[in-house]
């Protein structure tokens, strides 16, 4: 048995157990629309005298990580969001919100078994309200189905998740949103001589706002498209949209996306993927740049853990392959979330990026380009519904070296976000 299951029957004897010993009247419903509604039930008390600082921290560390699993829910960061959900649930088992978000989640990343053993707990459970019963039903049902369902070149059909709808709603301020270097000037390596060269171009702030949509359906079919657009007179209208679902094979998806940047540039790509576990994944793909005439190739891999039990990290691995004379790139980096504070969380990334041959002969006679990228953000969940969704206050701040000058930037910014799904 994995060590998920083992912490699903872990969590579930908890709460069996306290369920059994205590009983508590059914509280009022969330008055939010949609499937993904969450039971709003009262806290189960205890016969036992508890410490009220004890208890203060565990429901503090409990809805921290609810909070921060809500947020990678909202991002398509599955693994995260189970690591997540799991912590909530050590500290405090009987949390039914968190309980109904891993039920789903299980059940969407075809973990049957635990999936059905939650459901099953929260359908018994008398508090339950009367909608919830009728998503955790069919989500149950659901499961049985795809448990019998016809193998498809010798595993099971890939499960079919629960329809829902994501927008997504940005605006703020950013100092550099093109991505303009830092550098002043610019030393070309000429066969005659270095020459160095004043450069004009400087970081232009200004207001960015976004808006996104996700949309699930329950056949696993996914479609994503957003919209960008900023203040600066030289900025393009960005967006991106892509399309992807399940292969037919289980743990394998695929994906089609086109975008374009601010700057103009564009990439559009398809690719394969393929969980390997519930913390690992590996991609495939090709891609093509039209700006620059360019189609390549592209893998990577992904692993989620949890770091003292407290903090959810995310590391990747990428290689790029280079011709048509651009060079190849080997890329890494590392990602973590910590709740400072309830309602106050830090996310923090670090990548590196080393190309396999030289950039240009005319920056530092073809060295190969490296490049370190740092970006943290602070950001505020607000704790109450604003319009039905979720408000998030955030700043951030993000620079680049290199050891070429030209890729140098730096940027800073502020933003507030609103979420809602259905």
């Amino acid at each position: 048995m994995s060590l998920c299951v083992r912490r699903v029957g872990w969590m579930l004897a908890r709460v069996g157990l306290l369920l059994v010993l205590h009983t508590a009247g059914p509280a009022m419903a969330d008055d939010v629309p949609g499937a993904n509604q969450r039971p709003n039930f009262n806290a189960i008390d205890t016969t036992d005298t508890p410490n009220p600082t004890d208890d203060a921290h565990a429901a503090a560390q409990a809805h921290a990580a609810y909070e921060q699993a809500l947020q990678a829910l909202a991002l398509q960061q599955w693994t995260q969001a189970e690591l997540l959900l799991e912590r909530a649930l050590m500290f405090q088992p009987e949390h039914a919100e968190a309980l109904l978000q891993l039920a789903t989640l299980l059940a969407q990343r075809d973990r049957l078994e635990s999936a059905q053993a939650l459901i099953g707990m929260l359908l018994h459970d008398p508090r339950t309200p009367p909608q919830h019963r009728r998503h955790l039903q069919a989500l149950l049902d659901n499961t049985y189905r795809k448990a019998d369902a016809p193998m498809v070149g010798g595993t099971p059909a890939t499960p079919l998740p629960t329809a829902r709808t994501q927008m997504l709603w940005t605006a703020g301020y950013t100092r550099n949103p093109l991505g303009t270097t830092s550098a002043t000037q610019l030393t070309l390596t000429l066969p005659e001589g270095p020459v160095t060269l004043p450069l004009a171009a400087r970081a232009e702030g200004g207001t960015v706002a976004t808006v996104a949509m996700h949309h699930q359906r329950t056949s696993g079919l996914e479609l994503y498209a957003q919209i960008q657009a900023a203040s600066q007179a030289q900025a393009h209208t960005a967006g991106r949209f892509a399309l992807g679902g399940p292969l037919g094979l289980k743990n394998h998806h695929w994906s089609l996306s086109t975008q374009r940047a601010l700057d103009g540039s564009t990439r559009h790509s398809a690719s394969l993927l393929r969980t390997l576990d519930a913390n690992a994944q590996l991609m495939a793909g090709i891609f093509r740049e039209s700006s620059f005439g360019r189609t390549d190739w592209l893998v990577r891999g992904q692993r989620s853990f949890m770091v003292a039990s407290r903090w959810p990290v995310t590391t990747w691995g990428e290689y790029e392959h280079g011709r048509t004379g651009a060079p190849g790139a080997v890329r890494g980096g590392v990602q973590a979330l910590v709740s400072i504070a309830p309602r106050w969380q830090l996310q923090g990334q670090v990548s590196g990026q080393w190309d396999t041959s030289g950039y240009s002969k005319l920056l530092e006679n073809n060295a190969a380009r490296r490049l370190l990228t740092a970006h943290f953000e602070l950001e505020y969940r607000w704790p109450s519904p604003v319009l039905a969704g979720q408000a998030v206050l955030s700043t951030y701040a993000a620079r680049r070296w290199s050891n070429l000058a030209l890729f140098d930037w730096n940027d800073h910014g502020v933003r507030i976000s609103w979420l809602r799904q259905w």
